[in-house]
């Protein structure tokens, strides 16, 4: 079996409390954790700078949803 090098996982939320834990979560399980931004404009604004392998991201923003959004007449 392999030994696969830890994930370097960003994590996009706008609740402090909610990025601590998951910081904590992402170090237990072996990975490293490449850091948080609260909006989605701070994420494009920098996402060339950001170093890593994969990203966690709130679909409820409070600068808007992330996530797909229904059309309308559903």
């Amino acid at each position: 079996m392999s030994v696969k090098a830890p994930l370097r996982l960003f994590y996009l939320e706008d609740n402090p409390l909610i990025v601590f834990h998951v910081e904590a979560m992402i170090e237990d399980i072996g990975h490293v954790f490449a850091g948080s931004l609260s909006s989605f404009a701070e994420l494009k604004a920098s996402f060339s700078k950001i170093a890593m392998d994969g990203a966690l991201i709130d679909i409820d923003l409070a600068d808007g949803t992330t996530g797909p959004r229904p059309q309308s007449g559903c």
